[in-house]
């Protein structure tokens, strides 16, 4: 599970005892060849993103301002392609209010929720501050629109593939919404022992994200009070960054500082197979909203496919301490690369933080639209970073 659609790549997904999944190579590979390109389960763009790309594909509109623009929440954009695909709008539908009511200007029909969002989290301005970006909680909304389409036993919308209509294009991984729940944390993880691996103040991001996420998708989260957080975990521990090719091969193997803005975050379950390494052997960016995965080095058959997670090729980046210790607060876990082995032999591994008690992760709404437990930190914005981010 986890890896549909892989098939036409040269890869395998495998399970191995006390490191769990990841990905192997099913013949000699050279550097500069693609393994993995796939469609994202559903993508997010950053704020400062929303009014120069795409809101489906991703793509830099040719001209913003004769874009396809979203007549309900008036922030969203559309290529003219993806404006007339069927499916465009409705694969918004949720996003259009998440944006109505976290960007949306004063007066209008997010007002009123705005407002409330504001009186339910201290009266911060969570809901009306430009520098931060709610992409991560836009993203977890859209995602509870797949999943309710899928519980309900309805046609999968078309994913992002911007060369669906070209027969001589490269090959597409496109996932589906049971790859989703076969991500980490699965249904048969315990909340309490995920968030634990976790900082404290991570998690309590995490449990009010999914208090956020609720509100903002009411209709959609009627479900079992854990199932909103697990998602919410999926999408800290699983999603990715919209990286640019062009400075994501400029950072690879150098040791310079480099920084860029992030374009956005998606999911793609396929992605998430791959383990990280302080010296992988891949690298991984956005194609159009697509993700591909390439070799940057000569790959044995049977050799484990790996990425790195966050930053490991700068100067800053030497001490193999510091590397382990952004790794276990970010993903909590050690990192256990052949790398980290040699430059930190037989050090024990550590816990991230002290357990955090996830029956304060109730989701459920009450009458009055309140949650009842875990309200969001003042000046909360979403429920945490992309799992794989590279920049700085």
């Amino acid at each position: 599970g986890g890896c549909g659609g892989t098939m036409a790549f040269p890869l395998t997904v495998f399970e191995q005892a006390g490191k769990g999944r990841g990905c192997a190579s099913t013949r000699d590979l050279s550097a500069g060849e693609v393994v993995l390109r796939c469609a994202p389960i559903a993508v997010a763009l950053d704020d400062k993103e929303l009014s120069r790309r795409c809101s489906r594909c991703t793509g830099v509109l040719a001209d913003p301002d004769e874009a396809t623009i979203c007549p309900s929440c008036k922030i969203a954009r559309f290529c003219r392609r993806c404006a007339e695909e069927d499916g465009t709008a409705e694969d918004h539908e949720g996003e259009c209010w998440a944006l109505t009511v976290l960007r949306g200007g004063k007066g209008g029909k997010g007002q009123e929720f705005r407002d409330r969002l504001l009186a339910q989290t201290a009266g911060s301005t969570a809901a009306g501050q430009p520098e931060s970006s709610t992409a991560m909680t836009r993203l977890a909304v859209r995602l509870l629109a797949v999943r309710t389409r899928h519980l309900r036993k309805l046609e999968p919308l078309p994913l992002v593939d911007p060369t669906a209509d070209d027969p001589e294009a490269p090959p597409v991984a496109h996932d589906v919404w049971p790859d989703v729940e076969e991500l980490d944390p699965q249904s048969s993880l315990n909340l309490d022992e995920v968030l634990a691996r976790l900082p404290v103040d991570i998690a309590q991001d995490i449990l009010g994200g999914s208090n956020m996420v609720a509100l903002l998708a009411p209709t959609m989260s009627r479900c079992h009070r854990n199932e909103v957080l697990r998602l919410v975990l999926r999408i800290r521990l699983n999603s990715m960054a919209l990286l640019p090719e062009e400075r994501v091969r400029e950072a690879t193997g150098s040791a310079e500082s480099f920084s860029w803005q992030d374009l956005g975050t998606g999911l793609y379950p396929s992605g998430a197979m791959f383990n990280h390494s302080c010296e992988p052997n891949c690298l991984w960016y956005m194609d159009r909203g697509v993700l591909v995965v390439e070799t940057t080095a000569p790959v044995k058959e049977g050799a484990e496919l790996s990425i790195a997670y966050l930053p490991v090729a700068r100067s800053c980046d030497a001490d193999a301490r510091g590397r382990r210790e952004r790794l276990l607060r970010e993903f909590g876990f050690q990192c256990l690369c052949p790398r980290c082995e040699r430059e930190l032999p037989n050090q024990v591994a550590v816990s991230a933080s002290v357990p955090v008690d996830a029956s304060d992760a109730e989701v459920e709404v009450v009458e009055d639209g309140r949650p009842r437990r875990a309200r969001p930190r003042p000046g909360y914005r979403g429920p945490g970073r992309p799992r794989k981010q590279l920049a700085p």
